[in-house]
């Protein structure tokens, strides 16, 4: 799905002088848009970005469990949160995305 969109992204950056409008949430809550310059070697996919850590020698493992906004997660996908957080140490650090919001722990 995140390569789809770099594929949408791309293009419509080259038809808008390389930039693409992105909507901003400052910490207070307030949104606004801006336009930002892209070109294909700025704009990355999660998995993107976690290859070029881990080509850097971070010790990094990108896991993606697709849930659907709105929607109550499948037994399928906490088995497979579920396997990968008991197969690495007590102090291993984890990050959670969603559409809405990033969380770390």
């Amino acid at each position: 799905m995140e390569a789809r969109l770099k594929e949408d992204i791309l293009p419509e950056a080259e038809h808008y002088r390389v930039a693409i409008m992105v909507i901003h949430e400052t910490e207070d809550g307030q949104i606004f848009d801006a336009w930002e310059h892209v070109n294909s070697d700025s704009a990355q996919t999660p998995l993107e970005v976690f290859k070029c850590l881990e080509d850097d020698g971070f010790p990094i493992k990108y896991v993606r469990v697709p849930v659907t906004d709105g929607k109550a997660p499948k037994s399928s996908d906490f088995n497979t949160l579920t396997v990968n957080i008991a197969s690495v140490s007590k102090d291993t650090a984890f990050v959670f995305n969603c559409q809405v919001k990033a969380f770390t722990h």
